[in-house]
């Protein structure tokens, strides 16, 4: 969002991730599954995103060649010269905790991570739009649907707010900094 100084673009027909103005927001790698759930629910079958499951076998030299094959390469995407695929690691690789090569390991994390940190900003950056298109309606004396009244309070509980706090809302309902996102990943993973 421009007050944030991030954004996120998807892109249908190539089924991407674009990072605009700096780097997207990322989340704890406990919410994957749920992510996982968001993404085939707002998707719908038509332009489903692909969800890569690792098998209890799978390596992590296996997954990397998967992202080598989308060309799905960190310091490309850091130089804006490629983007974050629609692709999602359904599971970690079943050598990736015992493998004693640390960058690896967080080349992988990142690349398995980013794009469901990717997913849940476009979720909550559009949440964010909804709530502020609510403020400016009841600010200009328009009322509120019981639809879109539901929804605020779902979004109030959900954040721990109350539903008439709007500057409480529009202050948390917003993205967070990749780095930040990926760091916190990292702490609950023991990483």
């Amino acid at each position: 969002t421009p007050d944030s100084g991030h954004g996120i673009a998807w892109d249908t027909s190539g089924n991407t991730y674009s990072v605009l103005f700096g780097a997207p927001e990322l989340v704890a790698p406990r919410l994957q599954g749920q992510l996982i759930r968001i993404l085939r629910a707002q998707a719908g079958e038509a332009a489903a995103p692909k969800i890569v499951t690792a098998s209890a076998g799978t390596t992590m030299s296996q997954l990397a060649r998967d992202f080598r094959d989308l060309d799905y390469r960190l310091a490309r995407v850091r130089r804006g010269a490629s983007s974050v695929p629609g692709h999602y690691v359904d599971r970690l690789p079943s050598d990736m905790l015992s493998s004693r090569h640390a960058q690896a390991r967080k080349t992988m994390f990142i690349q398995m991570m980013l794009p469901l940190i990717l997913v849940a900003n476009e979720a909550i950056l559009e949440d964010r739009r909804h709530l502020l298109r609510l403020i400016s309606r009841t600010k200009a004396g328009g009322t509120l649907s019981p639809t879109n009244q539901q929804w605020l309070a779902r979004l109030a509980e959900r954040y721990k707010v109350r539903a008439d706090d709007f500057s409480s809302l529009k202050y948390r309902v917003d993205a967070i900094p990749p780095s930040l996102a990926l760091a916190q990943a990292a702490l609950e993973t023991g990483g």
